[in-house]
């Protein structure tokens, strides 16, 4: 059984090509979602995301991570407020060495912190070009 059967269910239609893809061509997630096409009840970790807009909104997602899912945090709304980042980013490193997990920079003004036994591998990952 293919693996997209294996997540979509047997009603799925055949995955496209890149190549038969439109330009405007999508997959609804939404829609997939509503057809029971995915098995939330299944899954055990969840990847939650999240905007910190002050140092108070950590306390919302340390819970999160406590109960084994990860989090990617956009901090961008704080960015130009250089000790309350500074303030953030020791405490979520702080909360992920205290759960036994990683943290790691996303982006530019994005955090990934995950729970404990999920490291995050530094060296990104290249598409090979033949």
């Amino acid at each position: 059984m293919g693996l997209v059967k294996k997540i979509f269910g047997e009603e799925t239609p055949a995955p496209r090509t890149r190549k038969s893809m439109g330009q405007n061509d999508y997959l609804d997630l939404g829609e997939i979602a509503e057809q029971g096409g995915f098995a939330e009840d299944a899954a055990s970790t969840f990847v939650k995301v999240g905007e910190v807009h002050k140092y108070e909104d950590l306390q919302a997602f340390t819970s999160y991570l406590y109960e084994g899912n990860m989090l990617i945090l956009d901090f961008g709304a704080v960015m130009s407020d250089e000790f309350q980042l500074k303030r953030i980013t020791n405490d979520l490193r702080k909360l992920a060495a205290d759960v036994g997990g990683d943290i790691a920079g996303i982006g530019a003004s994005t955090i990934l912190v995950t729970p404990t036994g999920i490291k995050v591998d530094r060296k990104k990952v290249r598409a090979v070009h033949h």
